[in-house]
């Protein structure tokens, strides 16, 4: 080989790796971690738990399932109720979160055993921040957080074909302004073994919708999240939700403390689910929840709960 050919298959090596470790670093640059590896903890948290950071997002396809059970000397009446709700939250710094949800409400009253009416719509949207504090950046042991938020009445308000609205029952959501507060904790030992504890409370402020304004509700949890392995997690917990009766508007502009329905109740729940990590950033969980105790003449019934969460 001539001495120029050498120099030109030398400077070609040169510019061949010159280009490879370019690449190769805007590759890295490029590169995300994986959801447990960014956080340090691989706990199944489920929505509204999770630990963020910086440019975490995460969305979510939640399907919630209730009912009630009221039995009078007119007979026995079913309200059940299915939403699904889609859901954003994106962490703008690693101790902010913020998120909103969309929900859509099925709703369906029953009469001893028969059917009266069914609902379809939009739901009330739903918005918060939440701030979070962690003993330690990278895989912290206790991590503490409080979420200040509310829900706009947006609802599909149903009404019959004389303009009457339908029975709030059949109802998509609520059509009230409310405002949301909730404190959380969760710790995360070194064992498979996570623990969280919450409680959550919403103050309807108005109803824009109706003649009449929902009570406030109190709602605590507690639950344990054993990581059986890599992909797998079972859970099992308590929750109790306290409901106050509805107030009935008589003006405009002024609420009277007059009762018009009472709806107040109490409940104890126990509630087992497992949570399967189809990828590194997929997830979809399934919870049950079973009433054990309850106070008021209005009985809730059964509660299920199907997630699909991803982060991006």
């Amino acid at each position: 080989m001539s001495p120029s050919a050498s120099s030109r298959a030398a400077k070609a090596a040169t510019a061949l790796l010159v280009a490879g470790v370019v690449v190769s670093q805007l590759g890295a640059a490029d590169a995300v971690a994986c959801t447990a590896c960014a956080c340090g903890s691989a706990a199944a948290l489920p929505i509204g738990s999770e630990i963020p950071w910086a440019g975490r997002v995460r969305t979510g396809v939640v399907v919630n399932s209730a009912s009630t059970v009221n039995e009078d000397a007119l007979g026995v009446v079913t309200a059940k109720a299915v939403d699904v709700a889609g859901v954003v939250l994106w962490a703008p710094a690693p101790a902010v979160v913020v998120d909103a949800i969309v929900p859509l409400g099925l709703r369906e009253l029953g009469h001893d055993g028969v059917v009266e009416g069914r609902g379809v719509g939009l739901g009330d949207l739903a918005a918060g921040a939440r701030v979070v504090w962690r003993d330690r950046a990278f895989a912290p042991s206790l991590v503490l957080s409080s979420r200040l938020g509310g829900r706009a009445p947006s609802t599909t308000w149903l009404t019959r074909a004389d303009g009457s609205a339908r029975p709030r029952a059949l109802q998509p959501g609520l059509g009230e302004a409310t405002v949301d507060v909730q404190l959380q904790a969760v710790l995360m030992a070194s064992s498979p073994i996570t623990v969280a504890l919450a409680i959550d409370a919403a103050a309807p402020l108005a109803s824009l919708r109706d003649s009449v304004r929902s009570g406030p509700t109190v709602a605590g949890r507690g639950f344990a999240l054993w990581r059986v392995d890599r992909r797998a997690s079972v859970r099992g917990g308590v929750a109790v939700s306290a409901i106050g009766d509805d107030v009935k508007n008589t003006s405009a502009d002024a609420f009277t403390d007059g009762k018009t329905n009472d709806v107040g109740r109490v409940t104890a729940f126990v509630e087992a689910g497992v949570g399967v990590d189809l990828s590194d950033d997929v997830m979809v969980a399934a919870v049950a929840a079973v009433p054990v105790s309850w106070m008021g003449d209005l009985r809730d019934g059964s509660r299920t709960s199907l997630s699909l969460m991803i982060d991006w």
